[in-house]
Parts: structure tokens; C-alpha cells; sequence
């Protein structure tokens, strides 16, 4: 049952088995593949790594004083800060 869990925790969404798969592998009408995603799997998936990058570059101070010294300007954007991101720690 774990190496199913694994494999449906795949970083790569095509990589991942489908339900009917999954039900099948528990029900045991289909073997469980041996492979089984590695830990830098993770560590090597894009979107990680930029909230990782975001996490480790902290908030800009340049744009923080520029937003405060112009208080007739609208900001219409939406932006995502370092401290909007949980640290992610593998188990």
C-alpha cells in the first residue's frame, strides 16, 4: 500500500498512476511498478525550486520604500512575497 501511496505522489502528473490503476493495484489485479519517485525528484521540479529561490531572496527593499514614498500610486498587480510560502520539508 505504500509504494502505491508513493507513486501517486509523483512530482509529474504523467508519471502518476490513474484512479482505475490505483484500485486495481489495491484490489491486487495489477502489480505495483518498482519504481518509486526519488526524494531529488522533488528537489529538481521547477516550481520548488522558484518557491525555493523566492524563500531564500527574502522581500525586496528597493520596491517596498518606492511603494511607500508614492501614496498616490495604485498598485493593480498581485504579487506573492517569501513569507506567503511554507517551508517545505520532506519526510
Amino acid at each position: 500500500m505504500v509504494k502505491v501511496g508513493l507513486l501517486c505522489t509523483n512530482a509529474s502528473p504523467t508519471l502518476r498512476p490513474t484512479m482505475s490503476e490505483v484500485v486495481s493495484m489495491l484490489e491486487g489485479r495489477m502489480d505495483i511498478p518498482d519504481m518509486v519517485p526519488e526524494p531529488s525528484t522533488y528537489s529538481d521540479d521547477l516550481r520548488f525550486k522558484a518557491m525555493r529561490d523566492l524563500r531564500q531572496q527574502g522581500p525586496n527593499p528597493t520596491s517596498i520604500r518606492s511603494q511607500a514614498h508614492n501614496p498616490t500610486s495604485i498598485n493593480t498587480s498581485s504579487s506573492a512575497s517569501s513569507q506567503d510560502f511554507y517551508e517545505i520539508v520532506p519526510e
